[in-house]
């Protein structure tokens, strides 16, 4: 969303800020902290005892006797894989969702499938019957699905340009605070011997669902949304509570920026058809939203947020549950520099340097369980200083900016199917991750155990380049601008200094990769297709 200003002057960075504005992009997140939840309670409890010994299927007797249950390599995978199906089930809902009923309707669905999905867990307790714990874990993950798909494209189109990289880092900021919440509760059941290890986390689910439920009634509908429903007057009103009462900003004139960029989308696109996402310039788009979305599954994020833990433990780390908290506690802390960076330093710097640190990461930790097996002294101390560095990168780089960019590069007609698609295809790169890894690492099967971390150094090789080559920088550009770029052809690295005056006065060179071309009638632009 652009800020257009009054004659009064510009808009500064301060008046753009507001309270209601804040408060909308945090409550929409709300989706967001299961699922960082969902991610911290279930990497944890894969290592309790007593949830192992109640939910297990291989038996195993001690020297002395003693019987105890683990789980097996499958029933790991599956646990953790199909919770990443249920995800992209709610990515393929949410577009439905939000075209028919506004990106408001899929907010209550956030809070409804997640309530039934939490119960349904809470269930397997009766029986310790593990595959209905999964069942729930599925349709939790359906939740936090249609979180993934509604909630950038809300943001986004909510916030002004100066400040869409801040606001839309609410979404991973918030999943980082349900994992170190979660981080934190199973540190602290993680030695009972009864239910409570496991009913505790998996009952406190019901609070995001309760709050969601509760609070979007309050919420304002996407003034964009409002917009291509032909409801202008809403979507000034919506536009003027966000920017706040002290506000210059003309929200007639931002609503009839918005209507002229979706009625140049209409001519262009006919409807918001599936297959539109891949034609012309939107086939530039979708593969930037698409290729980011797998790349930051990719590099190892499923891995280290479900298994990192059980991967300790077969290293023989001691504490591992006090060093999966710290490990939370500074990811949060670095997180915050998310609300900062994009907007002042860009997207792709940000991208680029976060996966050259992340590769440096992962081939410290691969080489040195090549060497050695069970590392000690300062070779374990230097895999968790690894560990720690990876996180800490990857929480303002490439944790928040692909939903970012993916949320602010498609076109306005294809925003909700783009960003669905991008999340759908990442999370299928991440259920591929957790299908797997338990098979790779397992000692009765691959056997890598840490070594997976060359894995993951050679995905982030790839995204160097991926970045580098097709990313373009969309800091300070308004989403109606980024239209216009995209439309006109505009290569990747001429984004950032375009000047957009020789689009508006028609002095567009010819693109050879472009399938549009300019042309001016009278006093108006029209954007038409080449045959």
């Amino acid at each position: 969303m652009s800020s257009t200003s009054s004659s009064e002057g510009p808009v500064s960075l301060r008046s753009l800020w507001t309270v209601q504005l804040a408060c909308v992009c945090a409550f929409s997140a709300i989706g967001s902290f299961s699922f960082g939840f969902d991610n911290g309670w279930w990497s944890g409890v894969l290592g309790e005892t007593a949830f192992n010994n109640a939910y297990g299927s291989i038996k195993s007797v001690s020297a002395t006797g003693a019987v105890s249950h683990s789980l097996s390599a499958t029933e790991q995978s599956n646990g953790t894989a199909l919770g990443t199906a249920g995800i992209m089930v709610g990515c393929m809902i949410a577009p439905f969702l939000n075209s028919r009923w506004g990106r408001k309707s899929s907010f209550y669905a956030v809070g409804f499938v997640g309530l039934i999905g939490a119960l349904i867990e809470a269930l397997s307790t009766l029986h310790h019957s593990y595959y209905t714990l999964v069942a729930g874990k599925i349709i939790i993950n359906a939740s936090v699905g249609i979180a993934s798909a509604t909630v950038g494209a809300y943001q986004s189109e909510c916030a002004p340009k100066e400040l869409r990289g801040a606001l839309v880092t609410f979404y991973t900021f918030l999943q980082n605070i349900g994992g170190l919440v979660a981080g934190g509760v199973i540190w602290a059941v993680n030695t009972r011997t009864d239910a409570g290890g496991w009913l505790i986390p998996i009952c406190l689910q019901f609070f995001p669902s309760i709050i969601a439920l509760v609070g979007t009634p309050f919420l304002p509908e996407s003034p964009r949304w409002l917009v291509e429903q032909g409801r202008m007057e809403e979507a000034e009103a919506v536009i003027r509570r966000l920017r706040g009462p002290n506000s210059r900003v003309d929200a007639s004139a931002e609503c009839a920026e918005i209507r002229a960029a979706f009625e140049d989308e209409k001519r262009l696109h006919a409807g918001a058809s599936f297959v539109e996402l891949f034609r012309g310039a939107n086939l530039r788009r979708t593969g930037v939203a698409t290729g980011l979305q797998c790349l930051q599954q990719g590099q190892g994020i499923s891995f280290m947020a479900n298994y990192l833990l059980i991967t300790f433990i077969s290293l023989g780390f001691q504490d591992v549950y006090k060093l999966l908290f710290i490990l939370y506690v500074c990811l949060l802390a670095f997180s915050g520099l998310g609300f900062y960076l994009p907007d002042k330093v860009g997207r792709r710097p940000l991208l680029i340097g976060g996966a050259t640190t992340m590769l440096c990461c992962q081939v410290v930790v691969a080489a040195v369980v090549s060497h050695t097996a069970t590392p000690t002294g300062s070779m374990a101390n230097l895999i968790i200083a690894a560990s720690f560095i990876w996180f800490f990168v990857f929480a303002f780089t490439w944790s928040g900016i692909p939903w970012l960019t993916t949320a602010e590069i498609p076109s306005s007609t294809l925003r909700s199917l783009t960003l669905s698609l991008g999340a759908w295809s990442g999370f299928g790169v991440g259920l591929i991750s957790n299908f797997v890894t338990p098979y790779i690492q397992n000692p009765q099967y691959g056997n890598l155990g840490a070594k997976i971390g060359w894995l993951w150094a050679g995905f982030s090789f790839v995204s160097i380049f991926y970045v580098y080559f097709l990313v373009p920088e969309l800091k300070g550009r308004s989403l109606e601008e980024i239209d216009q770029l995209y439309e006109a052809g505009i290569s990747v690295r001429q984004f950032k200094t375009y000047d957009l005056n020789k689009l508006r006065n028609g002095e567009v060179a010819y693109n050879p990769s472009s399938t549009l071309k300019r042309s001016n009638k009278g006093d108006a632009e029209h954007i038409e297709e080449k045959v």
